[in-house]
Formats: structure tokens, sequence, C-alpha cells
């Protein structure tokens, strides 16, 4: 009788083992089960599809397979201490998958005792937060952009009101001074100074308003069709005066340069407040790059950056290798009366200035700068069609422009259709007008009216990036064309990558400029490493700055920021096929 029941409660406990078994793979989190001494004795499907590990790769190891080093050992001491104790724990943990690739886990781990109170096994039941992480980070930061926006339209609409009572008060100072000058016949000649020290003062708070007035896009302009280029050449040699001797200016303008609708003076004063900006940077002299091309924007920008509308535009690159700026003055950069010069160098009006007249032209600004690692500054103004004039109904030369009020977005990275050379210069026309990008397609679809697909592969590319917000784009647009992508976001993260990745990495795709291990100091790394990779940097900076301030090598494949998805996979894709030799870290 009793060995009957014994075997009717044996049955009944494995079938109840089963169903837990079977709930425990069914389930949709991750569940682990170790011994009390750690020794892993089971994996849930789960576990195996976010870790990459197998359940019989797993079984008798240590879930320190798993670790990246956060928390340190410090902290699992006293995880290990708690749960010793009897009691469960529930916290993050960054964990590596069998790729290499970190991911942060949200987990509970709890102590499993028998009917005498031991403690039998552990079970850890946790889930993968890593995209809900990234898309915390990304809303963040694009309610911040969001927060900036507006912060700078209630500044304009401040300004804008206060420029327009001054305009008033200035008017009637400068009247009253003016009949008193031609009424003052008998005056004494420190009376007629006065009077001209008046009209002198009324002057420059005149330009000052006309300053505010620009930053509040409330400038009376006259629309123009312009030729970027031709404005540069004529204000080369007032460029040059305005400089030092010890700094050296370079323009690089395209003949093809395409052309563009705004206030000529203006625009002049644009180019004008950027140089003089960009001197000021450079107290002991360096080089200075002005340089224009024809870009497409596409949808991945417009998606990013509320405002900003897909199209063809001619950009203006002002670059420095001067003393750079920290993230906190670039937020504050365009604010009126915001500077960090001293005093009698500038009234912090000259950047929002021009903050203002490229909105009220339809574009907007950007902006890649570093402490003591130089600023390019990037102006995207719409292009429109060459309209034949008369010389009869030819504007004169000085005649000022009008353009659409559009939104001005200040940014840290966006996406634009610019193309390179293999070499890593600019092309002067980047992609033909007629092939507007208006979003990164999925493998197989065709991208901006394309006749085919995007370039793609199936190499594996380590991407290092330690913007999340571009890192989680460039990664996004390499999957989708086939890519296996490793994802870094500094040089240390990227070097433990791929110490721990087993098969071949094919590409380092690495920004240069990036706090701790720069770009060309990891791809020096990892090409002693792993013979065969090709590299190709990344930066917001242009070849030619990144070439005399970083020392790469100017044969280095470069892809400037911002770049489009299209530009993108054709710079991978010609990088994985350039001969070994073109393409070493040297």
């Amino acid at each position: 009788m009793r060995e009957g029941l014994d075997r009717t409660e044996l049955a009944r406990t494995r079938r109840e083992n089963a169903n837990l078994r079977a709930a425990v793979d069914r389930c949709e989190d991750m569940v682990l089960i170790t011994s009390p001494s750690g020794s892993i004795e089971h994996a849930n499907p789960a576990f195996e599809r976010v870790t990459g590990y197998s359940l019989g790769e797993v079984v008798g190891q240590d879930p320190r397979i798993l670790r990246s080093g956060h928390p340190d050992e410090a902290s699992y001491e006293e995880i290990r201490t708690q749960l010793s104790s009897g009691e469960s724990w529930t916290g993050t943990i960054s964990n590596r998958r069998k790729n290499g690739e970190l991911f942060t886990e949200q987990a509970t781990i709890s102590p499993v005792r028998d009917a005498e109170g031991e403690i039998i096994s552990y079970v850890r039941v946790s889930r993968d937060i890593s995209q809900q992480l990234r898309l915390e980070r990304d809303k963040a930061e694009l309610e911040h952009q969001m927060r900036q926006s507006q912060k700078m339209e209630a500044l304009g609409q401040l300004a804008g009101g206060v420029a327009h009572d001054f305009n008033n008060m200035i008017a009637a100072i400068r009247s009253n001074a003016e009949l008193a000058l031609t009424e003052a016949s008998s005056a004494s000649p420190e009376q007629l100074e006065s009077l001209e020290d008046i009209l002198a003062a009324s002057e420059r708070a005149t330009n000052l308003t006309r300053q505010l007035l620009a930053f509040a896009r409330k400038s009376v302009l006259t629309p123009q069709v312009l030729e970027l280029g031709e404005l540069i050449d004529e204000l080369r040699s007032m460029l040059e005066r305005l400089i030092t001797s010890e700094i050296h200016l370079e323009t690089k303008v395209p003949r093809t340069l395409g052309a563009l609708r705004a206030d000529k003076s203006q625009l002049q004063q644009v180019v004008m407040n950027l140089v003089l900006n960009a001197r000021d940077a450079m107290s002991e002299g360096g080089h200075l790059l002005l340089e224009a091309r024809d870009v497409l924007l596409d949808a991945t920008h417009c998606e990013q950056h509320p405002g900003a509308r897909p199209g063809a535009y001619v950009m203006l690159a002002v670059s420095d290798t001067g003393s750079g700026m920290t993230a906190e003055v670039q937020q504050r950069i365009f604010e009126p009366f915001f500077t960090t010069k001293d005093r009698e160098r500038g009234t912090g009006l000259g950047l929002s200035t021009v903050f203002g007249i490229v909105q009220q032209s339809g574009g907007h600004i950007c902006i890649y700068s570093e402490p003591d690692q130089g600023t390019t500054v990037r102006v995207y103004l719409p292009a429109v069609a060459r309209q034949p004039e008369s010389a009869e109904n030819a504007p004169p030369k000085s005649t000022p422009t009008k353009a659409e009020a559009s939104q001005v977005l200040s940014c840290r990275a966006d996406v634009v259709a610019e193309d390179m050379s293999p070499t890593g210069g600019t092309a002067d026309v980047l992609r033909p007008r007629e092939r507007p990008a208006v979003r990164c397609p999925a493998r197989g679809e065709t991208c901006g009216g394309a006749p085919k697909a995007l370039p793609g592969g199936d190499e594996t590319v380590l991407v290092v990036e330690d913007d999340p917000l571009v890192l989680r784009a460039t990664v996004n647009i390499l999957e989708r064309i086939g890519y296996r992508v490793l994802r870094a976001e500094s040089g240390e993260e990227a070097t433990l990558i791929a110490a721990s990745f087993e098969a071949p990495i094919d590409l380092l795709f690495a920004d240069v400029v990036m706090p701790g291990i720069s770009g060309p100091e990891l791809a020096q790394e990892l090409c002693g490493t792993h013979p065969g990779l090709r590299v190709l940097f990344t930066s917001g900076y242009t070849h030619d700055i990144i070439v005399a301030r970083r020392g790469i090598n100017a044969k280095m494949p470069l892809l400037e920021k911002p770049f489009s998805a299209a530009t993108l996979a054709s710079r991978v894709r010609q990088t994985l096929d350039l001969p070994l030799d073109l393409d070493s870290a040297g």
C-alpha cells in the first residue's frame, strides 16, 4: 500500500516538474536557475535568444561568463551576501552577450528553499531593457532639443519686442538731435560736439537693435537669387584683412555650386560673423577653412529635428582649429548677449544675429565642437533654381534679399545626404537634385526615388560612437541593409567587444573625437590584433581639419557628419571593397 502511494507521489511530482519546466520555457522573460554554489542548472529559450548562448553551453558554467564589469566585483559581493541571507535581490545589471555586445537587464534573483528551509537553488528572472533605455535616452534628447527651440523662440519674441520699443525711442532721440543741429547756428563748439555724440550713440544703438531684430527674425528683407561662391569671392580680400597673419584662410567652393535665395547683405554678415568668431577662437593662430557644397537633407534628419524639411540645400561650413566649445556653451551659443569673450571684445550678438538671419532665410545651423579640438559651424540654406536676369532687371550687388521663414535647429549630429570621394575628400555635387531622399528604406526597397536599393552586405561592422542618437541611427541603417553590427559607445567598450568576439570583424566605423580612446587610437590598436580590418572614420569636423589636428592619414576614408542613409551605405560598401593598402590606419 505504501509503495503504491510513493509511486503515485513520484508521478505527481514529475508531472508538476514537467509543467513547471514547460511554463518556464514558455516565459517571455529570461529565467536562469543556479545551484547553491552558483553553477547554472537550467536556462530557458528566452535566455538563449537574448544572450546568444545555448543551454548546452551554459549548463555547469558560472553566470560570470555574462559579466561586463558593471557593476563591479564589490557590488556582486553585496548581492551574494543578500541572497545568502535568504533575501531576494532586484536591480539592473549590465551583461555581455556571446557576441560581445553589452545589454542591460532588469533582474530579480530569489533563493528557493526545501521543506527544511535549506536553500537548494536560486532563480533569476530578468528581461532585456536595453531598447527601453535607448528609447528613453532618445526621448529625453528630443525633449531637450524641443525645449531649446522653444527657449530660442521665446528669446526671439522678447528681443523683437525690446528692439521695436528701443527703435521708437532711438528715432525720437535721433530726430531731435538732428533738428537741434540744424538750428544750432549760435551754439558753441562744445554744444555741437555734444549733439554729434548723441547722434553717434544713437547710430550705435540702432545697429544693436538691427542685430536684435535679425535674431528675432523681424528684419525687412528683399528676395534675391545668389551664388554663394561669388559672394565668398567678393568677401575674400575683406576676410583676409579681418584675420591675423598667424591664421591661414582657405576656401573650397566648387564651380557647380547651386543657387540660393537670401538677403545678400545679411548673408555677407553671416559669413563675416562666423569668420570673426573663428578668428577670436584662435588667439595663437591656426587654420580657418570656408567650404561650400550642395547637399540633400533626408527624412531621417527631419524626424529627429522638428521643423526641418527634406530637400536640396546649399551648405556653408566655417571650420577653425581654435579652442573649441563645451557642450554647455554650445547650448547657449545663439542666445543674444551670451559671450565667452572679454567684455571689450564683443557684445554677444554676433552668433545670435547669424541664427536669426539663417532662420529667416529658411535654413538651419549645425555646430560640431569639442574643447581644444576646434569648431565647425555648418549653415544650410534652401537651394533654388537659377533665374536668368537681364542687365536692366538685375538688382545691384548690394541689394538685400528675402527668404522664406523656417525654424532653426542647433544640433550635434544630423543626417544629411553628403557624398565623399574615395580618399575622404568631399565631392563637389553630392547627389542629383531630382533624387530627394525621403527615408531610409528597408533592404530591397528604393531610397528617395533611386532606381536601386542601398548597397549592403553581410560583413561584420563594429560601430563606435559616443552620441547615443547617432549610434542608434547608424546601427539601424546598417542592420537593415544586411550587415552584422556590433555597437559600442566608447573606445574602451569597443576594445572589450573586439577582444571577446570570436568571428572576424570586417570594418571599424568610428568617430574620430571621443572621450578616452580616440578613433585613430582605437584603429591602431585593433588593426594590430585583427588582420584584414578595414577602417572608416566619421566626424562633425571637416576632412582637412581632422587631418591637420588629429594626425590621421590624409588617404584614410572619412565620412563627415551629418550623413544620409544612402551616403552611409555607399561609403561602408566602398571602404569594405577597398584594397587593404588604401585603408590602413597608419
